[in-house]
């Protein structure tokens, strides 16, 4: 079991701040971003299983986004789920991984390229990476709305709940 306190004194700036002198379960309940909750999931001691199957959640939200890449990303992200499922890690180097990453680097700044991104890292476990690579794709294309990111709380959330937390701080 890890103390909050040592959490937080590695925690960004920006997040120590924002949850100095609330509990575990606020900050579980009510943190504004889908990258501090994957990162403070991950620092707790979530499961490598969940926290990837969270990454790929966070990945899907950038779907809508995808444009011609969508079915590049839809195959690294349903293989990554098979794998983690299976209890594997895929391979950087995958032909699913590999396509989505062609797709981002040959897509520029476009939504549909960072909608490749995410799906790219969460096919190879990046967790941090994928939130915030949907993140962006839904930012890109809807003008900064931070409904997707409101979205991949919520999938968070659902995924790596506020007890499996509780459980892990003190």
């Amino acid at each position: 079991m890890k103390k909050l306190s040592d959490i937080l004194a590695v925690a960004c700036s920006e997040g120590r701040k924002w949850a100095t002198g609330k509990s575990v379960g606020e900050i579980w309940y009510t943190c504004p971003r889908a990258d501090w909750l994957m990162w403070f999931a991950k620092t707790v001691g979530v499961s490598d299983k969940n926290l990837r199957l969270a990454g790929c959640d966070c990945a899907r939200t950038a779907l809508p986004y995808a444009g011609k890449n969508r079915a590049v990303c839809v195959k690294a992200i349903e293989k990554a789920e098979r794998a983690i499922n299976a209890g594997r890690f895929l391979k950087d180097n995958c032909k699913e991984v590999e396509a989505a990453w062609r797709a981002y680097f040959g897509g520029g700044s476009s939504a549909g390229a960072r909608a490749a991104y995410a799906a790219a890292h969460a096919a190879a476990g990046c967790l941090l990476s994928s939130a915030y690579g949907a993140g962006r794709a839904a930012a890109f294309a809807t003008g900064g709305s931070g409904k997707a990111n409101e979205e991949m709380c919520r999938l968070i959330r659902r995924r790596i709940t506020g007890k499996m937390i509780e459980k892990l701080v003190r």
